[in-house]
């Protein structure tokens, strides 16, 4: 059964404890006691940047979502690229608090940002909500320390419109504390390693549609390592279907579910070359507002995955806005499973989004012609 159209972004995650740190008591130093805090420590981590050499932004305040509302944690000016991060974190120093119970953390996005595009040309990135909320509960006042990263994921972030560029920020919180990791190897059937090629970590929501954990590009050697995997959800790994202008036939592997006992996994696919090839492109209307941005995703299957065979997410692009709005994906291989969804995220003056979805028939895809799938909301 397919999801109802409208959802809330901010589903709860898995608690996250903080310790509490307490001051004088009792007035016995004769002096007002302090109020108890607590203490996390939070870092940024990127990812894929297609057609983008660097994507910088600067975060300017961070606030956590308690009981009484939003408090404001912290207003250390953090700057990073998230493009050179990719699969590695950079530190935004520690959030106090007062105890309590908390659901989110907000961000304040300095504008403008910038990126460095594919011809070398540096354009500023326009933010027009600077507010971004990630979903993630904690109790400030349990003693356990927390190490939290906050994954943007720059090439589902950034919106091509109007002749510039937006940002809408794509965020997911992760404990690195129970957190683990994968890597391994993509190579041709002979032997050649497969560079430049998108894989990903996909996990299943209860009704079954895949959704995105993590995304990396393979090295020269066709090399990749994907980290901050929640502990205790299965997971698959799953090639793309391009690099560069080559067309490959997906591949996925088994489920595995990193854990305390075993964190780290290592998986090795091997990707058959395509070369009858397709294309898709199409509009949607109405065209997205300025506070709103849609993510178009191409999904395929049924890709053999250990015993079963499934649909997994093959790629995605966040669709530009010019005097039309409209998206393409393509080289990919001509196959009849293919399925296109689209996700209407609005965002709140706050920072909350809601998310309206469109799903397509499943499709067959001609060779050799760029076929044609618009959508309607």
């Amino acid at each position: 059964m397919r999801p109802h159209p409208v959802r809330r972004i901010l589903t709860a995650l898995a608690v996250i404890p903080l310790a509490a740190l307490v001051g004088c008591s009792g007035g016995s130093c004769g002096c007002t006691p302090a109020p108890p805090v607590g203490s996390v420590s939070l870092s940024l981590a990127g990812g894929v940047a297609e057609g983008v050499q660097a994507f910088t932004v600067a975060i300017t305040k961070i606030e956590a979502l308690g009981p009484g509302g939003w408090v404001e944690g912290s207003r250390v000016r953090t700057i990073a690229d998230l493009a050179a991060l990719g699969s590695s974190v950079q530190p935004m120093g520690g959030l106090s608090l007062p105890p309590g119970n908390y659901s989110a953390l907000r961000f304040t996005f300095e504008a403008p940002a910038s990126a460095r595009l594919a011809d070398g040309s540096t354009v500023a990135v326009a933010v027009p909500v600077p507010l971004a909320t990630v979903p993630v509960t904690f109790s400030a006042g349990d003693l356990a320390a927390v190490d939290l990263a906050v994954l943007l994921d720059p090439g589902r972030s950034l919106q091509a419109r109007n002749g510039g560029e937006v940002l809408r920020p794509n965020l997911r919180a992760v404990d690195r504390r129970r957190a683990g990791s994968l890597s391994g190897r993509l190579t041709e059937s002979n032997g050649q390693p497969v560079a430049g090629a998108v894989v990903s970590v996909q996990w299943f929501e209860a009704f079954g549609e895949p959704r995105l954990l993590r995304r990396a590009l393979t090295k020269a050697d066709g090399t990749y390592t994907l980290d901050l995997l929640p502990y205790g959800v299965a997971q698959h790994l799953v090639s793309w279907t391009t690099a560069g202008v080559r067309a490959f036939e997906p591949r996925a592997t088994a489920a595995f579910t990193p854990s305390a006992a075993q964190p780290t996994f290592t998986a090795d696919l091997v990707v058959p070359p395509r070369i009858d090839t397709a294309a898709v492109s199409g509009a949607l209307t109405p065209v997205a507002a300025t506070d709103q941005a849609d993510e178009v995703e191409l999904t395929y299957g049924p890709i053999q995955a250990g015993t079963e065979a499934t649909l997994f997410i093959v790629g995605t692009r966040i669709a530009s806005v010019q005097a039309a709005e409209t998206y393409a994906f393509g080289p990919f291989p001509q196959g009849s499973t293919y399925q296109l969804r689209v996700r209407r995220r609005t965002w709140a003056a706050d920072g909350a989004t809601t998310v309206v979805s469109r799903y397509g028939d499943d499709l067959g895809f001609l060779t050799g012609i760029t076929n044609v799938v618009d959508f309607q909301f």
